[in-house]
Protein backbone atom coordinates (compact mmCIF):
# COMPACT_ATOMS: atom_id res chain seq x y z
CA UNK A 1 0.00 0.00 0.00
CA UNK A 2 1.20 3.61 -0.83
CA UNK A 3 1.71 6.40 1.57
CA UNK A 4 0.09 9.06 1.84
CA UNK A 5 1.88 11.93 0.13
CA UNK A 6 3.27 14.90 2.27
CA UNK A 7 0.25 17.49 2.65
CA UNK A 8 -2.04 15.65 2.23
CA UNK A 9 -4.96 15.78 5.12
CA UNK A 10 -5.10 12.35 7.59
CA UNK A 11 -6.81 9.71 6.82
CA UNK A 12 -10.90 9.36 6.89
CA UNK A 13 -12.67 6.24 8.65
CA UNK A 14 -15.24 4.61 6.69
CA UNK A 15 -18.05 5.71 9.00
CA UNK A 16 -16.76 9.49 7.71
CA UNK A 17 -17.19 8.20 4.47
CA UNK A 18 -20.19 6.29 4.82
CA UNK A 19 -22.11 10.09 6.05
CA UNK A 20 -20.52 12.01 3.49
CA UNK A 21 -22.27 9.21 1.05
CA UNK A 22 -25.78 9.39 3.33
CA UNK A 23 -25.67 13.41 3.07
CA UNK A 24 -25.03 13.18 -0.96
CA UNK A 25 -28.11 10.80 -0.60
CA UNK A 26 -30.65 12.80 0.97
CA UNK A 27 -29.54 15.92 -1.47
CA UNK A 28 -29.86 13.72 -4.49
CA UNK A 29 -33.32 11.67 -3.13
CA UNK A 30 -35.13 15.21 -2.46
CA UNK A 31 -34.02 16.78 -5.46
CA UNK A 32 -34.81 14.24 -7.96
CA UNK A 33 -38.35 12.93 -6.74
CA UNK A 34 -39.65 16.54 -5.81
CA UNK A 35 -38.62 17.57 -9.12
CA UNK A 36 -39.75 14.84 -10.90
CA UNK A 37 -42.72 13.26 -9.31
CA UNK A 38 -44.32 15.44 -6.56
CA UNK A 39 -43.70 19.03 -8.00
CA UNK A 40 -45.68 17.61 -11.23
CA UNK A 41 -48.31 15.62 -9.02
CA UNK A 42 -48.70 19.04 -7.11
CA UNK A 43 -49.16 21.17 -10.43
CA UNK A 44 -51.37 19.17 -12.30
CA UNK A 45 -54.15 19.24 -9.38
CA UNK A 46 -53.81 23.01 -9.13
CA UNK A 47 -53.75 23.97 -12.61
CA UNK A 48 -54.37 21.67 -14.86
CA UNK A 49 -55.79 23.17 -17.48
CA UNK A 50 -51.76 24.61 -17.91
CA UNK A 51 -49.77 21.85 -15.79
CA UNK A 52 -47.14 21.94 -18.31
CA UNK A 53 -46.12 25.38 -18.32
CA UNK A 54 -46.60 25.99 -15.02
CA UNK A 55 -44.45 23.47 -14.31
CA UNK A 56 -41.83 24.53 -16.75
CA UNK A 57 -41.78 28.07 -14.45
CA UNK A 58 -41.39 26.35 -11.59
CA UNK A 59 -38.34 24.44 -12.40
CA UNK A 60 -36.66 27.40 -14.71
CA UNK A 61 -36.66 29.66 -11.53
CA UNK A 62 -35.16 27.17 -9.34
CA UNK A 63 -32.43 26.69 -12.59
CA UNK A 64 -31.66 30.17 -12.48
CA UNK A 65 -31.07 30.08 -8.47
CA UNK A 66 -29.32 27.04 -8.41
CA UNK A 67 -26.66 28.34 -10.99
CA UNK A 68 -26.25 31.45 -9.08
CA UNK A 69 -26.05 29.99 -5.94
CA UNK A 70 -23.51 27.10 -6.78
CA UNK A 71 -20.18 29.43 -7.34
CA UNK A 72 -21.54 31.95 -4.91
CA UNK A 73 -21.99 29.67 -2.09
CA UNK A 74 -18.71 27.82 -2.92
CA UNK A 75 -16.99 31.08 -2.22
CA UNK A 76 -18.58 31.94 0.76
CA UNK A 77 -18.05 28.56 2.46
CA UNK A 78 -14.47 28.86 1.59
CA UNK A 79 -14.25 31.99 3.34
CA UNK A 80 -16.58 30.91 6.58
CA UNK A 81 -14.68 31.26 9.89
CA UNK A 82 -16.51 29.56 12.46
CA UNK A 83 -15.70 27.36 15.60
CA UNK A 84 -17.74 24.36 13.92
CA UNK A 85 -15.47 24.86 10.73
CA UNK A 86 -16.14 26.08 7.35
CA UNK A 87 -18.21 23.56 5.45
CA UNK A 88 -20.01 22.33 8.78
CA UNK A 89 -22.46 25.37 8.84
CA UNK A 90 -23.26 25.55 5.43
CA UNK A 91 -24.34 21.44 5.17
CA UNK A 92 -26.51 21.72 8.48
CA UNK A 93 -28.58 24.90 7.22
CA UNK A 94 -28.89 23.04 3.76
CA UNK A 95 -30.45 20.57 5.69
CA UNK A 96 -32.58 22.65 7.83
CA UNK A 97 -33.65 24.91 5.22
CA UNK A 98 -34.22 22.17 2.69
CA UNK A 99 -36.42 20.12 4.91
CA UNK A 100 -38.63 23.55 5.95
CA UNK A 101 -38.69 23.80 2.04
CA UNK A 102 -40.10 20.30 1.43
CA UNK A 103 -42.81 21.10 4.29
CA UNK A 104 -43.92 24.45 3.08
CA UNK A 105 -44.30 23.21 -0.39
CA UNK A 106 -46.77 20.00 0.91
CA UNK A 107 -49.06 22.33 1.93
CA UNK A 108 -48.97 24.96 -1.16
CA UNK A 109 -52.30 25.75 -3.21
CA UNK A 110 -51.05 28.30 -5.99
CA UNK A 111 -48.29 27.80 -8.26
CA UNK A 112 -46.49 30.74 -6.74
CA UNK A 113 -46.63 29.06 -3.77
CA UNK A 114 -44.53 26.46 -5.55
CA UNK A 115 -42.30 28.58 -7.38
CA UNK A 116 -41.19 30.33 -4.11
CA UNK A 117 -40.64 26.91 -2.51
CA UNK A 118 -38.96 25.18 -5.32
CA UNK A 119 -36.38 28.15 -5.32
CA UNK A 120 -35.57 28.02 -1.69
CA UNK A 121 -35.32 23.98 -1.44
CA UNK A 122 -32.92 24.29 -4.99
CA UNK A 123 -30.83 26.94 -3.01
CA UNK A 124 -30.84 25.01 0.25
CA UNK A 125 -29.98 21.43 -1.79
CA UNK A 126 -27.03 23.68 -3.75
CA UNK A 127 -25.49 24.88 -0.26
CA UNK A 128 -25.68 21.19 1.43
CA UNK A 129 -24.30 19.54 -1.58
CA UNK A 130 -21.41 21.59 -2.98
CA UNK A 131 -20.21 22.23 0.68
CA UNK A 132 -20.37 18.21 1.22
CA UNK A 133 -18.27 17.66 -2.09
CA UNK A 134 -16.00 20.34 -0.80
CA UNK A 135 -15.39 18.40 2.13
CA UNK A 136 -13.23 15.36 0.31
CA UNK A 137 -10.42 18.12 -0.86
CA UNK A 138 -10.22 19.50 2.37
CA UNK A 139 -10.09 16.17 4.70
CA UNK A 140 -9.19 12.87 2.39
CA UNK A 141 -6.01 12.17 1.58
CA UNK A 142 -5.66 11.50 -2.51
CA UNK A 143 -5.25 7.68 -1.64
CA UNK A 144 -9.07 7.72 -0.29
CA UNK A 145 -10.12 9.76 -2.65
CA UNK A 146 -11.22 7.19 -4.91
CA UNK A 147 -13.37 4.98 -2.07
CA UNK A 148 -14.95 8.09 -0.94
CA UNK A 149 -15.94 9.11 -4.21
CA UNK A 150 -17.34 5.56 -5.12
CA UNK A 151 -19.60 5.14 -1.63
CA UNK A 152 -20.85 8.80 -2.37
CA UNK A 153 -21.94 7.85 -5.98
CA UNK A 154 -23.54 4.92 -4.57
CA UNK A 155 -25.21 7.08 -2.08
CA UNK A 156 -26.39 9.63 -5.09
CA UNK A 157 -27.63 6.67 -7.33
CA UNK A 158 -29.99 4.49 -4.29
CA UNK A 159 -31.21 7.85 -3.14
CA UNK A 160 -33.78 8.22 -5.88
CA UNK A 161 -34.47 4.78 -5.57
CA UNK A 162 -35.38 5.30 -1.94
CA UNK A 163 -37.35 8.50 -2.39
CA UNK A 164 -39.11 6.83 -5.31
CA UNK A 165 -40.60 3.88 -3.11
CA UNK A 166 -41.56 6.24 -0.76
CA UNK A 167 -43.56 8.79 -2.84
CA UNK A 168 -44.89 6.22 -4.87
CA UNK A 169 -45.16 3.11 -3.02
CA UNK A 170 -45.25 3.77 0.84
CA UNK A 171 -47.43 6.88 0.62
CA UNK A 172 -50.42 8.29 -1.13
CA UNK A 173 -50.36 11.84 -2.23
CA UNK A 174 -48.07 14.37 -2.73
CA UNK A 175 -48.23 16.11 0.86
CA UNK A 176 -47.11 13.17 2.93
CA UNK A 177 -44.30 12.43 0.28
CA UNK A 178 -43.04 16.22 0.62
CA UNK A 179 -42.94 15.39 4.41
CA UNK A 180 -41.44 12.42 4.07
CA UNK A 181 -38.97 14.02 1.84
CA UNK A 182 -38.32 16.88 4.37
CA UNK A 183 -37.83 13.86 7.31
CA UNK A 184 -35.60 11.57 5.49
CA UNK A 185 -33.06 14.94 4.17
CA UNK A 186 -32.75 15.52 8.17
CA UNK A 187 -32.16 11.75 8.92
CA UNK A 188 -29.60 11.56 6.27
CA UNK A 189 -27.71 14.81 5.75
CA UNK A 190 -27.60 16.23 9.37
CA UNK A 191 -25.39 13.31 10.91
CA UNK A 192 -22.83 14.16 8.84
CA UNK A 193 -23.46 18.15 9.19
CA UNK A 194 -23.13 17.63 13.40
CA UNK A 195 -21.26 14.39 14.00
CA UNK A 196 -18.37 14.09 11.50
CA UNK A 197 -15.47 16.69 12.80
CA UNK A 198 -14.01 19.18 10.37
CA UNK A 199 -10.05 20.43 11.10
CA UNK A 200 -9.41 23.94 11.18
CA UNK A 201 -8.63 25.42 8.13
CA UNK A 202 -7.71 29.36 7.45
CA UNK A 203 -10.43 30.68 5.58
CA UNK A 204 -9.25 32.30 1.58
CA UNK A 205 -8.68 35.93 1.28
CA UNK A 206 -12.01 37.94 1.89
CA UNK A 207 -14.60 37.52 -1.14
CA UNK A 208 -14.29 40.44 -3.53
CA UNK A 209 -16.06 40.87 -7.00
CA UNK A 210 -12.71 40.54 -8.66
CA UNK A 211 -12.17 36.93 -7.63
CA UNK A 212 -12.73 34.47 -9.94
CA UNK A 213 -15.62 31.67 -8.76
CA UNK A 214 -13.44 29.17 -10.30
CA UNK A 215 -11.01 29.62 -8.12
CA UNK A 216 -13.15 28.71 -5.26
CA UNK A 217 -12.58 25.06 -3.63
CA UNK A 218 -16.08 24.54 -3.61
CA UNK A 219 -17.38 25.35 -7.68
CA UNK A 220 -19.05 22.54 -8.84
CA UNK A 221 -19.93 22.20 -12.49
CA UNK A 222 -23.43 20.55 -11.17
CA UNK A 223 -26.95 22.13 -11.74
CA UNK A 224 -29.47 20.04 -9.55
CA UNK A 225 -32.48 19.37 -12.56
CA UNK A 226 -35.89 19.73 -11.11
Amino acid sequence: MGKIGIGDPPKVSFGWMTLLALAQMGVIMAATVGGQILLPSRVAAIDPARKEASLAVVLAVAAVCTAVANPLFGAMSDRTSSRFGRRRPWIVGGALISAAALAFLAFQQTIAGLVAGWAVAQLAFTAALATAIATVPDQVPILQRGKASALAGVGQLSGPLLGGVVATVLLTGSRPAFLAMAALVLVLILPFGLLAREPHAEPCPPFSLGVSPHKSKTHIGLILKG
